[in-house]
């Protein structure tokens, strides 16, 4: 049976609330119990902001995206703790780190660069967390990027369905600009996901039933950048956020 947005929303709210009550009853000694649990909240408060932005809630959108920043503050007190603390934070934010940086962008709020202490993150854009920890923390810190270097060691490895529509994102990085026939191809992919097997289980790429119900944020990131005046469902129109008048704290 096809799920409605108050489905979708509802089994959201429902995770939110479930990690929300563990960090309550974890005990306050145990840094990095509460560490890894505040990374499970971001990621369901991250699709519940998709999933408030795709139904034109905007208000509502920003709101759980500035959450999002806060449990990566809260996480950044607990991790001074102890060095078990630090570990566990720059373990658990690897495959997180693009939810901070994308949900900063869309706010406008600054944070901090993570530069962890150990190579827990990976910037190898073969791997699904590289290319979007590299995307978004090159976005939102504009970062120089070598992206023909990046899409050409991506078509090397080619070994999932999503590398073609993650070279298509580096492809428009490494172009500097967005143009009409960019977005129609753009749709075609975005639509390939709602009924490639592949996508099923990637929610936050549209797959499956989700292509309803998602925007392409990835998208939504670089067109802020370099089409800022781009309409649809996955641009983003918060007045004064997506001209990227932006400062940012390293």
């Amino acid at each position: 049976m096809r799920r409605s947005f108050a489905d979708h929303i509802d089994f959201c709210l429902e995770e939110i609330a479930d990690f929300e009550g563990g960090i309550s009853t974890q005990a306050s000694d145990n840094p990095p119990a509460q560490i890894s649990l505040f990374s499970y909240l971001r990621r369901f408060r991250f699709e519940l902001a998709l999933l408030r932005w795709r139904q034109g809630e905007i208000a509502a959108s920003v709101s759980e995206f500035e959450k999002c920043l806060e449990t990566y503050e809260i996480q950044k007190e607990l991790a001074k703790s102890s060095s078990k603390a630090l570990v566990e934070f720059e373990r658990t934010y690897r495959d997180q780190i693009a939810f901070v940086y994308y949900a900063a962008l869309f706010t406008g709020r600054e944070v901090s660069k993570l530069v962890p202490g150990i190579d827990f993150i990976k910037r190898d854009a073969t791997t699904l967390d590289g290319m979007d920890s590299l995307m978004s923390e090159a976005l939102l810190f504009e970062d120089e990027v070598d992206w023909g270097a990046v899409i050409r060691d991506m078509r090397r490895a080619a070994n999932d369905v999503y590398t073609k529509h993650y070279a298509f994102y580096a492809d428009l990085l490494q172009k500097k600009k967005v143009v009409a026939a960019d977005l129609e191809k753009h749709l075609t992919l975005f639509l390939e996901r709602k009924t490639h097997s592949g996508f099923e289980e990637a929610h936050l790429m549209g797959g499956g039933e989700y292509n309803e119900y998602i925007p392409d944020y990835r998208l939504a990131a670089i067109l802020m950048r370099y089409a800022p005046d781009a309409e649809g469902p996955h641009a983003w129109k918060r007045s004064g956020v997506n001209k990227l008048g932006l400062t940012h704290s390293l």
